[in-house]
């Protein structure tokens, strides 16, 4: 058992493909700061999770021709970054550990554990039009006293511009 699951910590990948950008990714959330600030895209950036197609569309429309070599890196990334998010039809999965000696009961944007210790997994399908992510944590001394968490456990549904979500997102 320990020697699959060190199997699939090693070859997990480091994100799922997800038709929203979710709250903890500091770099995309820079990137798209940075981007907006500069006026190459114009996207409301107070509420977390963030459509991606919002996203995708702000990036088509944007002009980084004049831009300095720090906008056009940032573009790129976020071009990179949602290209792959909606490559479609594949299961991807995810494995995590954290843990802290100090957790923070009440955390900023950034993906910091929550609790002494916790092991999580997780699987994401993103289709044509549906999202599904299943996700599954078992935390060390909780101060809620729920061991087991589904936080991040999510299915959606694209209808028109809108995308219909129900379950356990996270929210910033």
């Amino acid at each position: 058992m320990a020697k699959l699951l060190l199997i699939l910590i090693l070859v997990a990948p480091l994100a799922a493909a997800r038709p929203l950008a979710a709250p903890g990714d500091m770099r995309l959330r820079h990137d798209l700061q940075l981007l907006n600030d500069s006026g190459v895209i114009n996207v409301p950036l107070t509420a977390w999770p963030v459509a991606l197609g919002d996203i995708k569309n702000a990036l088509d429309m944007a002009d980084v021709s004049v831009s300095g070599a720090s906008i056009r890196a940032a573009y790129d990334r976020v071009r990179e970054h949602v290209s792959w998010e909606f490559d479609t039809g594949f299961v991807n999965y995810r494995v995590g550990v954290s843990g802290s000696e100090h957790p923070r009961f009440i955390r900023t944007f950034e993906s910091t554990p929550r609790e002494e210790g916790a092991v999580s997994a997780g699987l994401s399908w993103l289709g044509e039009r549906f999202a599904v992510n299943l996700s599954a944590s078992f935390v060390a001394n909780p101060f809620d006293d729920k061991e087991y968490r589904p936080d991040g456990t999510y299915v959606g549904v694209a209808l028109g511009n809108w995308m219909l979500t129900a379950g356990w997102q996270d929210r910033w």
